[in-house]
């Protein structure tokens, strides 16, 4: 009973809010301005954690690759040597090594499609902001021309 009560409050205010932006259009686009920098803000961060994601992962993959190099010679040197046993279980952790290494590219190709949708929204937001841009531009133009007609109308003499 209280949660429904409490979304019929949330939604009577949502649709006084609307009306309120659908009558007060400059307040409107001041609205959608804040949504975009606070969006855009949020892509910034998100942009900035993914490149230190993204930078951790390739040093992760560099050690790995020294891993790797240095087990194959080890392999390499026991089967040199005779020992049989010991290349075998050198490479049975070289496959492992491997494993890790395929895995750790997984996870950097993932961190590099989210960084280029991260791009794909700031730029979508940039073209977004441009357009509000000039629709706040042609709301302001409308707003002063109505304003010197109201004046105009009272100098004349003319009231609604």
């Amino acid at each position: 009973m209280n949660n429904s009560w409490l979304n019929e409050l949330e939604k009577k205010l949502e649709q006084r809010f609307d009306q309120f932006l659908q009558t007060n259009s400059y307040q409107k686009s001041l609205f959608l301005k804040e949504n975009q920098t606070v969006l855009y803000n949020s892509l910034i961060t998100q942009q900035k954690a993914l490149g230190t994601k993204a930078d951790i992962q390739r040093k992760k993959l560099l050690k790995l690759a020294n891993k790797i190099k240095d087990w194959k010679k080890r392999e390499h040197k026991a089967y040199q040597a005779g020992a049989i046993d010991l290349a075998n279980r050198a490479n049975k952790h070289l496959l492992q090594l491997m494993e890790e290494g395929r895995n750790l590219w997984r996870d950097f190709e993932e961190v590099g499609q989210q960084f280029q949708e991260c791009e794909k929204s700031l730029l979508a937001l940039k073209k977004q902001a441009d357009r509000n841009e000039t629709t706040t531009e042609e709301s302001w133009a409308k707003f002063e021309t109505k304003e010197e007609l109201e004046q105009l109308r009272k100098k004349i003499g003319l009231n609604k």
